[in-house]
């Protein structure tokens, strides 16, 4: 051992090395693991939601919780733009109602105003504020109006204010927001069937 000392310290910062290695790679694969089950789970979520909405009917939605009305509308709308070559044109087929509800559903999904402002385009961007009015929502209306107008390409009156994003966000959380908009929708959707 004396002669080869020098292949035991070799060894043993390899083993130092193998077991870190294992150790991350053990903790990348758990973290794989979650996300996989967690897409799984919504995967599995919206094929509930569908098979339940599908195809759409007053009695259905009459029927239906509140809380899933709007997404679910808005799923079918959903699965017409994936079955499309053109998602796009797709959309703007839709009436200005059915465009106003998948606004809506977007803006909830994406749970705050910073994520539904900065991922979406203003094909959405724009209609948030008349989509909201649609079905009647008022609470923190003269915050979303400016937030249309701050990503409105066209309106040079007004410029970009990342706080007001922030105030938004906070106002949504505070005054639970997101669970209104989708019981006013579900409401809207409920009485306006003809519309869809």
């Amino acid at each position: 051992l004396n002669e080869y000392w020098q292949y035991a310290v070799v060894f043993a910062v390899l083993c130092v090395i193998a077991a870190v290695v294992f150790y991350f790679a053990g903790k990348s694969r758990m973290k794989y693991v979650s996300n996989y089950k967690q897409q799984e789970n919504e995967l599995k979520r919206l094929k509930a939601l569908k098979d339940k909405y599908h195809p759409l009917t007053a009695e259905k939605l009459s029927q239906g919780d509140g809380e899933e009305i709007l997404e679910a509308v808005s799923l079918v709308y959903q699965i017409a733009f994936e079955k499309s070559e053109y998602p796009e044109a797709e959309f703007k087929k839709l009436s200005d109602v059915q465009k106003n509800i998948y606004t809506l559903d977007v803006f909830v999904a994406d749970k705050t105003a910073t994520e539904f402002f900065t991922l979406n385009d203003d094909m959405l961007r724009c209609r948030l504020y008349s989509a909201l009015e649609m079905i009647g929502f008022d609470t923190g209306m003269e915050t979303f109006r400016t937030l249309c107008d701050m990503y409105d390409e066209n309106n040079e009156n007004v410029s970009l204010d990342k706080n007001k994003l922030i105030s938004a966000d906070e106002l949504i959380e505070k005054e639970d927001i997101l669970r209104k908009i989708k019981l006013g929708a579900a409401e809207y959707i409920k009485s306006n069937f003809e519309l869809l």
